[in-house]
């Protein structure tokens, strides 16, 4: 697994065409959920490792896929 570094700068970009909105889930190392299904990214609450899932639907509202990605 490769960290990617957290910092002041840090965004998260979504290009494409999307269809309702994504949804952030953060675990901590151990993979216990520090918060679920959250409309924005909100910060870890300390320094250390995490897991983020971001959910995403692809496509318009008629025809569209749904993702999961975690980095």
């Amino acid at each position: 697994m490769i960290a990617i570094p957290f910092g002041d700068d840090f965004q998260i970009v979504i290009d494409g065409k999307t269809t309702g909105e994504q949804f952030y889930t953060l675990f901590d190392e151990k993979f216990e959920e520090i918060y679920y299904h959250q409309y924005q990214f909100e910060s870890p609450p300390e320094k250390g490792e995490y897991i983020l899932c971001i959910e995403i639907m692809w496509g318009t509202e008629r025809q569209y896929e749904g993702y999961q990605y975690f980095f």
